[in-house]
């Protein structure tokens, strides 16, 4: 029944698999067509190149004598997938009536800052540290004890900072000695 109804869906959208076959008979192999559309809706798969490439006209296949072009060759990518494919591309192929399909991705576009800030737990250890760190969290308690308004998660927030600036101290303290 959940096939059905994503064939159903997929029947009432536009048809963009019609742009890849030019010559020969008009249909063939609909049912193959068929599995493959309901394959793709139910894992939320898409045609790279037919997503990046909507207005073409190109093909993976060939066949000279009768003037027959197909695209058979094709990337299904995920939805979060193709949020990262920059560019689809079909190549001619040498000595072959198959043509190439790539496919470009960038793997790393966000930049890169300047990562997280990780506490030296060797000071942990040290006794003087775990008091002032105690004294500190108390301090930021105590500072927001009356004030009902206040966001759990912001007064967690405001003991983590609270906690590093006491590390930073700490470690440059311990860095001169």
């Amino acid at each position: 029944m959940r096939r059905l109804n994503n064939w159903r869906r997929l029947q009432s959208g536009a048809r963009p698999w019609q742009k890849d076959k030019k010559g020969g008979r008009a249909k063939n192999h609909t049912e193959s067509v068929k599995v493959l559309q309901i394959f793709m809706a139910e894992h939320d798969l898409m045609d790279a190149w037919r997503i990046l490439n909507r207005d073409s006209f190109q093909y993976t296949w060939r066949r000279k004598k009768t003037e027959v072009h197909c695209r058979l060759d094709f990337f299904l990518v995920s939805q979060g997938l193709m949020c990262n494919a920059t560019r689809a591309n079909i190549s001619v192929g040498y000595k072959t009536d198959h043509s190439l399909i790539t496919i470009k991705v960038a793997l790393h576009s966000n930049k890169r800052g300047p990562g997280f800030w990780k506490l030296n737990s060797s000071f942990l250890s040290d006794v003087n540290y775990v008091n002032q760190i105690r004294r500190a969290i108390q301090e930021v308690l105590a500072e927001y004890e009356n004030d009902d308004g206040v966001n759990p998660a912001l007064l967690w927030e405001m003991i983590k900072s609270k906690v590093r600036e006491q590390l930073f101290k700490f470690a440059a303290i311990k860095k001169q000695n």
